[in-house]
């Protein structure tokens, strides 16, 4: 909107210099210099169309004021103006958590524009790889006419062409069917990741200038996550999140050195070698995104120990814990299988469950057919 109002005035003072001061009804007030008896003029740029009470008073240098004076300014929107969404803020999202650790995002956007016949808060939620292991509630908020949560497979989204298309990621939409300038809204929803790996939130504000001809536009103009481009091809502004497992058994540590093991193939490997009381051995192994591995120190296979294990896998790259695992074997032997989040190095650490436990034992594992 951005109208701006011009008001002037004369004020005199018979013994000394005089400024003239307005409270624009808005929030804001301005003032003029200190000088003589003048015509004086100040000026003020309104944001959203509305009826303010502006009053305006004389002060002279000692601070005393005449009567106020008041009147009424009806702003109103320009006739064709179009929409000019704002995405105000985006708030909520952690940069690591824990499997099963929900976190609520809120997302705050304005129309600073003409009205829009279908204004929106748009957000989607996927991990780096693809997979869509997360639960999602909500979207909330007030002011919408809609509120829509959309998995994964529904059909129909509506790309930025207006064409049909099914929904890769999970997309939630808060929708304004008359959002008029000046009006802010704030959608929220609650993340509960399933799984370990890199999340992402992508979110972006978008309204419509002509609805029939598909005339829309968008905003992400907040200054934290990182520029990318949404499955419906509109430009978003991304946050991703570093999900860890939960630690199985006593204080998990992720090693600050590790030793290369050969990669997993299809077909059962084994690493020997001994750990001392309170150590471990951690293990470098190649993983690609989307494949399950298995690594063990029980349930056969040539995989085996001497002490009660725990074995913990980390992303070598953000230190976080994928995977951990204590007792899923006989005789207090582990076995941990889990889907590599992205392709990249992962280090697989055996330790034994306190002090006590200690000595040799052969690790299996191998990526499942």
């Amino acid at each position: 909107m951005n109208q701006t109002i011009t008001a002037t005035g004369d004020i005199t003072d018979s013994d000394g210099q005089v400024r003239l001061r307005a409270n624009w009804g808005d929030g804001d007030q301005n003032e003029t210099e200190l000088a003589g008896s003048r015509t004086a003029m100040l000026t003020h740029s309104y944001p959203a169309a509305n009826t303010y009470t502006v009053t305006f008073w004389a002060v002279d240098e000692e601070g005393t004021t005449s009567e106020p004076r008041a009147l009424q300014i009806a702003v109103v929107e320009q006739p064709g103006a179009e929409p000019d969404p704002d995405l105000v803020s985006v708030s909520g999202i952690p940069s690591s958590v824990q499997v099963g650790q929900q976190f609520t995002v809120t997302i705050t956007a304005r129309n600073d524009g003409g009205s829009s016949p279908e204004g929106a808060i748009n957000a989607s939620v996927r991990y780096s790889d693809g997979s869509d292991n997360v639960n999602v509630t909500g979207p909330t908020g007030s002011g919408f006419d809609q509120l829509l949560n959309r998995p994964a497979g529904y059909y129909p989204i509506y790309n930025s062409n207006c064409d049909p298309m099914t929904a890769q990621d999970r997309l939630l939409e808060a929708v304004d069917a008359n959002w008029t300038n000046g009006e802010q809204h704030s959608m929220s929803f609650t993340v509960t990741p399933q799984q370990a790996g890199t999340l992402w939130v992508r979110v972006r504000t978008t309204m419509a200038a002509d609805v029939p001809s598909c005339d829309y536009i968008n905003d992400t103009s907040v200054p934290e996550g990182v520029s990318d481009t949404d499955q419906q091809g509109w430009a978003v502004r991304r946050f991703a999140v570093t999900v860890a497992a939960s630690c199985c058994a006593g204080t998990c540590t992720c090693p600050e050195f590790a030793s290369p093991i050969p990669n997993p193939t299809t077909t059962w490997q084994t690493h020997t070698d001994w750990i001392p009381s309170g150590g471990w051995d951690s293990s470098v192994v190649n993983l690609e995104a989307g494949r399950a591995y298995t690594f063990k120190t029980g349930c056969g296979n040539g995989a085996t120990a001497e002490f009660d294990t725990v074995i913990e896998v980390y992303d070598w790259t953000s230190c976080a814990l994928v995977a951990c695992n204590d007792d899923g074997c006989e005789s207090y032997r582990s076995s941990v299988t889990f889907t590599a989040p992205a392709t990249r190095q992962y280090v697989v650490k055996v330790r034994g469950y306190d002090a006590s436990e200690y000595g040799s034992f052969t690790l299996s594992y191998r990526r499942n057919p």
